[in-house]
C-alpha cells in the first residue's frame, strides 16, 4: 500500500491538538494481512474530550495505540499540534497514557511509579519531586506516596496510573478503558474523579476509549462510534444521543428499538408523522423525507409506554414474550402484531405484573423517537479490527510504561515527600 503524502488533508491542523489522518492499519504475518483500521480520521482540539465508543474488537483501542505510537500505521499520518509524529517513538510524542491494567511496577512505591516518565526524561531531581507531588495531589493520592501497589485498592491503583500520565504534563492524554477493571462502585467513584480531573485540564486534549456508553456520555464533548475498524458517525455527544444518524449508532448508543415505518407527512422542518400498520406517531427528523418513503424509527426502551387498551390511533396491539425485573425498572419484551419479525423492548418503572402471553398495547409518545434511514450501507462486518491480536496485546502491555523509552524500572526516587 502506498504511503500518503505527509501533507494533511486539511490546512486547519494547527487548530487540532490531535489529528489521525486517513489511518489504515494491517496486521501482517508472512503473506497474510489482516485489516485492523480503515480510513480512520480523528480530530481533537485542545481542551476537548473525544470518546471512542464501540463493541469489543471494533478497533477503538487500536486507534489509540496508533496515536500513542505503539502501532505503526500502514497508511496515513499522525499529527500533534500540526507536527507530523508518525515516525516518532512513544517517548518523543509527549503523550500521557492510562491503560485498563494500570501497568504499575509492583516492586516500586507509588511515588517511584509516578516518577517513571520524568526520570526517563532526565529531569532534575528537584523538578521530579515537585512534579510527583503535584500529580499525586491532582488525583487525591498525596498521602500514599510510600505505599506499594499491592497495598492499594483497584481504584487507588488507577489513580496512581493517572498521576503517572499527568506528571509529564502532557498536551494529550489517552485513556484506554481505564475503568473496565473496577467493580461498579469503584467505577462510579472514578468516573466522578475523571470528570473533576477533566475540568482541571482545560488545555489538554483527551482521547477516551470505552465500550460503556454511560462513561462516554458523562465525559466526552464528542463521541466517535467505531465499527469493524472504521469510524462511523462522529458527532457532538448531545447530537449523537438525540439524533443518531444511522441504525447501528441508534442501536448501540442507548439500545434503541428499530421499528420500520412509513412517512405519512412532514408537518415542519424537524418532525414527521409516521405510520406503523394503522397507527400513527410523531417523530423527530434531521433530514428531508418524502411522504410514502420507508424509514426506521429509533426509540429507546425507556421512552415507550405499555397500555391496557389495544385500540386507538396511536396504539400498537402486542403480546408479552418476557418480563425481567431489574430493580428500578422491568424490561418487558413484546411482539407487535403488525411487526411479526421484530421484538420490541420496553422499560417500565418498578415491578409490573405482566405475564408471558398477556395482550398489551404499545404507545410511542410524540417526539420520543428519531428517524434514521431504512437502508444505509454499513462497514463490512467481516472486517476484524485486530484489537485483540498478538501485536495489539503486546502494545497494550507496554502502554502504561511507555511514557519513556526506558524499558527497565528506575531506581527508587530519593527524598520524595
Amino acid at each position: 500500500m502506498n504511503q500518503p503524502s505527509s501533507q494533511p488533508t486539511s490546512d486547519s491542523t494547527t487548530a487540532d491538538a490531535v489529528l489521525l489522518d486517513r489511518i489504515d492499519l494491517d496486521y501482517r504475518q508472512g503473506r497474510t494481512s489482516t485489516p485492523a483500521l480503515r480510513d480512520v480520521t480523528i480530530r481533537i482540539k485542545a481542551g476537548q474530550t473525544l470518546a471512542l465508543l464501540g463493541p469489543s474488537g471494533s478497533g477503538k483501542s487500536t486507534a489509540l495505540k496508533v496515536l500513542a505510537g505503539f502501532l505503526q500505521p500502514t497508511a496515513g499520518r499522525v499529527y500533534l499540534d500540526g507536527r507530523d509524529v508518525t515516525d516518532l517513538p512513544p517517548a518523543r510524542r509527549g503523550i500521557g497514557v492510562v491503560v485498563q491494567s494500570y501497568a504499575l511496577f509492583p516492586h516500586l512505591r507509588v511515588d517511584d511509579n509516578v516518577a517513571f516518565g520524568l526520570r526517563a526524561r532526565r529531569l532534575p531531581k528537584d523538578v521530579i519531586i515537585e512534579r510527583v507531588a503535584e500529580a499525586l495531589g491532582q488525583v487525591g493520592m498525596s498521602e500514599y506516596g510510600r505505599r506499594l501497589p499491592r497495598e492499594l485498592s483497584g481504584g487507588q491503583q488507577q489513580r496512581v496510573a493517572i498521576a503517572r500520565a499527568l506528571a509529564i504534563r502532557p498536551k494529550v492524554l489517552l485513556l484506554d478503558e481505564p475503568l473496565a477493571a473496577l467493580d461498579i462502585h469503584l467505577r462510579q467513584g472514578m468516573l466522578a474523579e475523571l470528570q473533576r480531573l477533566r475540568a482541571n485540564l482545560p488545555d489538554t486534549a483527551i482521547l477516551f476509549v470505552t465500550h460503556d456508553q454511560a462513561e462516554a456520555l458523562a465525559l466526552a464533548d464528542q463521541i466517535g462510534v467505531m465499527r469493524a475498524g472504521r469510524l462511523v458517525d462522529p458527532a457532538d455527544t448531545d447530537e449523537l444521543w438525540h439524533r443518531p444518524p444511522s441504525r447501528f449508532t441508534a442501536s448501540f448508543l442507548g439500545g434503541a428499538n428499530l421499528i420500520p415505518v412509513t412517512i405519512a407527512a412532514t408537518p415542519d422542518e424537524s418532525s414527521a408523522v409516521v405510520k406503523v400498520a394503522e397507527a400513527k406517531f410523531v417523530a423527530d427528523r434531521a433530514v428531508d423525507w418524502s411522504p410514502g418513503a420507508p424509514a426506521v424509527l429509533a426509540v429507546r426502551p425507556h421512552a415507550l409506554r405499555l397500555t391496557s387498551s389495544l385500540d386507538g390511533p396511536d396504539v400498537l396491539p402486542a403480546k408479552v414474550t418476557s418480563a425481567q425485573w431489574r430493580g428500578p425498572a422491568t424490561r418487558v419484551t413484546i411482539a407487535v402484531d403488525a411487526l411479526p419479525d421484530l421484538l420490541v423492548e420496553i422499560d417500565e418503572p418498578g415491578v409490573i405484573q405482566h405475564q408471558v402471553g398477556d395482550r398489551v398495547g404499545v404507545h410511542i409518545p410524540p417526539h420520543s423517537g428519531v428517524l434514521v434511514p431504512a437502508d444505509r450501507p454499513e462497514p463490512d462486518s467481516t472486517t476484524p479490527s485486530g484489537a485483540s491480536s498478538g501485536a495489539g496485546t503486546q502494545a497494550g502491555a507496554r502502554a502504561g510504561a511507555a511514557v519513556s523509552a526506558v524499558r527497565t524500572a528506575p531506581a527508587p526516587l530519593e527524598n520524595t515527600p
